[in-house]
C-alpha cells in the first residue's frame, strides 16, 4: 500500500529513528539515505541521546497503607538501583498501587536487561528499601529504551527541517526537552516548519 502525504513529522525519539545508538525500534524506509546528504544535520541528530528507565507497579487488591500517607512518593537519590516509589490508593476499589522507577544510571549500565530480567531485581531492591512492603498481588513490568532527552538536537530549537523535498520534519523532546514545556515549544515550532515550506492553499485544502 502507497500514500501519499504534504509533509511527514517524526516525533519519535531521534535515536530510534536513526538507528545510532541502538536499532530497536527503528522504524523502516529510506528516509536515512536522504538525510545523510546533509552532513550538518545527520551529525547534529546523531548526538542526541536519551536515557533509559525500568519500572515495577505493584498492585495490591485490598488498601495499604505501610506507614505512608494515602498518596506518598519519596526518591531515593543515593540508591544505587531505585530512583523513586509512589503510592497511591485508589477508593473506588481500595486497591493500593505503587509505580517503582529505576536511576538512569543503572538502566543505561543495564540496557542488556529485558523487563522480565530486571524484574525480580527491582521488586528485590524495593522490598529491602522498604521492609514494610509486602509481596504483591499484581506486578507489571516495563522497560523504556528511550525515556527521556538527555542530550538535545543542538540548539534545542523544538522541531527541525531534515528535508524539504519531501517534507520531513522532526519533532518531539529529542529537540527541546522532556516536560510540558518542551512539548508545547515543539509543537509552535514543528508549526512554524510547516506554514514556511507549504503553500497556504493546501493548509487549506
Amino acid at each position: 500500500k502507497t500514500e501519499e502525504f504534504d509533509a511527514v513529522v517524526l516525533t519519535v525519539p531521534v535515536p530510534q529513528f536513526m538507528g545510532v545508538s541502538a536499532t530497536e525500534g527503528q522504524i523502516k524506509g529510506n528516509y536515512k539515505k536522504w538525510i545523510a546528504k546533509n552532513e550538518s544535520i545527520y551529525s547534529s541528530l546523531s548526538s542526541v541521546l536519551y536515557n533509559s528507565v525500568y519500572t515495577l507497579g505493584l498492585i495490591y487488591k485490598s488498601t495499604r497503607n505501610f506507614g505512608c500517607d494515602k498518596n506518598y512518593i519519596k526518591h531515593f537519590p543515593q540508591h544505587p538501583i531505585i530512583r523513586y516509589v509512589s503510592m497511591r490508593r485508589n477508593e473506588s476499589d481500595n486497591s493500593t498501587s505503587i509505580c517503582v522507577q529505576s536511576q538512569r544510571t543503572w538502566a543505561n549500565d543495564n540496557i542488556h536487561l529485558s523487563k522480565a530480567d530486571a524484574k525480580p531485581i527491582l521488586l528485590d531492591a524495593i522490598l529491602r528499601l522498604i521492609p514494610e512492603l509486602s509481596e504483591p498481588d499484581h506486578i507489571i513490568s516495563h522497560r523504556w529504551r528511550f525515556s527521556q532527552t538527555e542530550v538535545p538536537y543542538p540548539g534545542s530549537p523544538g522541531a527541525a527541517l531534515l528535508l524539504q523535498s519531501p517534507l520531513l520534519v522532526g519533532a518531539g523532546d529529542s529537540f527541546t526537552q522532556s516536560n510540558i514545556e518542551g512539548c508545547l515549544q515543539s509543537a509552535d515550532a514543528t508549526v512554524n516548519i510547516i506554514q514556511s515550506n507549504i503553500g497556504q492553499s493546501q493548509l487549506e485544502c
